[in-house]
């Protein structure tokens, strides 16, 4: 991109292997950008959860000892878990993704004093993007709110380290066909309408290494998850699929927080050699109704 705000722009494709077998939503130069800002700034957020914007990011919204301690407390907790699904990663709290509804809701009620407990001795950096989210909408009259189902609440977010091998921590995948799980039936997130941006925050506490964010500018449609089998979870498309479709590859630094449009593929880079660890604090957030904006992790 040629703006002087955004200082990514798509790289170049790599040789093609096969035909892109991809026929998704691609979109316009105009929308597929993710302008950088030093400053917070929820109007740029809420272009994002409006469609109009494929994403943003917020260069240094966390301080250095403010990270430091959040990933301390997150490494240090006895609630860390290893995820050992086909998405490998450390823990903290609880997240959707391939649970039934009842134990995905019995675990966010558990998980509750954990994820509180990752901000002692901290700011509360996850609130203070919320209620800077939360304020921006209330001006146009639109309430945020974590999801729920009946009288219980989804998670807010999820603290999780990617431990994925190979050429990526976490593989291309979409967000939007995690809101078809049959298992999950009457769950709220559910009823999002399909044209809606499904949007993806993560607060980055750690990156030791690489861990770039890879975007592809394709928004797969139900055709292309029947065809490799991937209607409920959107995980993991194959490389060679996405061969000749323009990206963006983001650094991603410590203290950054960002929102992308999660319903166009995208994924986490690997660590390089010999580097650490890559920790973020995240959630999903869409418009429920035309007044609601709900959030789940």
């Amino acid at each position: 991109m040629s703006t002087p705000s955004s200082p990514l722009s798509p790289s170049a494709s790599p040789p093609a292997r096969s035909p892109a077998v991809l026929s998704g939503r691609v979109r316009d130069s105009g929308f597929f950008q993710l302008p950088a800002r030093p400053v917070f700034d929820a109007a740029l957020v809420d272009d994002v959860l409006c469609g109009r914007l494929a994403g943003c990011f917020f260069k240094g919204f966390v301080d250095e000892a403010t990270a430091g301690r959040i990933a301390a407390n997150f490494w240090s907790h006895p609630a860390l878990e290893t995820r050992n699904d086909s998405v490998p990663a450390w823990v903290l709290g609880t997240y959707h993704y391939g649970r039934t509804l009842d134990d995905y809701l019995d675990r966010a009620a558990h998980a509750r004093a954990a994820l509180a407990g990752v901000f002692t001795g901290a700011r509360h950096v996850f609130d203070e993007v919320m209620q800077a989210l939360a304020a921006r909408l209330g001006t146009r009259g639109i309430a945020l709110r974590v999801a729920r189902h009946g009288a219980r609440d989804a998670a807010p977010f999820v603290m999780r380290s990617w431990r994925g091998s190979g050429d990526f921590a976490l593989d291309p995948h979409d967000d939007g066909a995690q809101l078809r799980q049959r298992a999950q039936a009457g769950f709220e997130i559910q009823g999002i309408a399909d044209e809606v941006p499904v949007v993806a925050m993560n607060i980055c506490l750690e990156n030791d290494g690489d861990g770039q964010l890879h975007y592809w500018n394709v928004e797969p449609g139900e055709a292309d998850r029947r065809a490799f089998g991937l209607e409920e979870t959107g995980y993991p498309y194959p490389v060679h699929a996405l061969d000749g479709v323009s990206k963006l590859v983001v650094p991603v630094e410590r203290g950054d927080v960002y929102f992308f449009n999660g319903r166009l593929i995208h994924a986490v880079q690997a660590l390089g050699a010999g580097h650490g660890y890559r920790s973020t604090i995240s959630c999903l957030l869409a418009f429920r109704d035309p007044q609601t904006v709900i959030y789940w992790a």
